[in-house]
């Protein structure tokens, strides 16, 4: 057996509790599974190991945008990439829901003065 492929099909959805749903498809040869995840982009901090289903819950993670990427591993070792990014807004310091996200783009209205 060799080392996993990279996992794909991962995508984060705000469970509206305060948590978030992070889920992927299955990678052959994968007998578990690795999740990274914080508030930057390409997380390396290790929220959880040995993940053996196709999701994962995470409550930890800060409020605001928050990434997350996958490994696959078997008895030979890991997937030689992390899977791409997927990201999502978690709920506020109030528990409101911020709705779910893959890109968040600001834009501001500003009156132009008259003369």
């Amino acid at each position: 057996m060799a080392v996993p492929g990279t996992v794909t099909g991962v995508s984060v959805r705000n469970q509206g509790n305060g948590s978030v749903r992070v889920e992927w498809d299955a990678t052959p040869t994968a007998t578990s599974y690795k999740v990274y995840g914080d508030a930057t982009t390409d997380p390396t901090t290790s929220r959880a190991t040995g993940v053996t289903t196709l999701y994962y819950f995470d409550k930890a993670v800060g409020a605001g945008l928050n990434f997350f990427r996958i490994k696959a591993t078997n008895g030979d070792g890991d997937s030689a990439a992390y899977s791409a990014n997927a990201s999502c807004l978690r709920v506020d310091t109030e528990g409101r829901s911020l709705g779910q996200t893959q890109k968040v783009d600001v834009v501001a209205s500003v009156p132009v003065p008259t003369a």
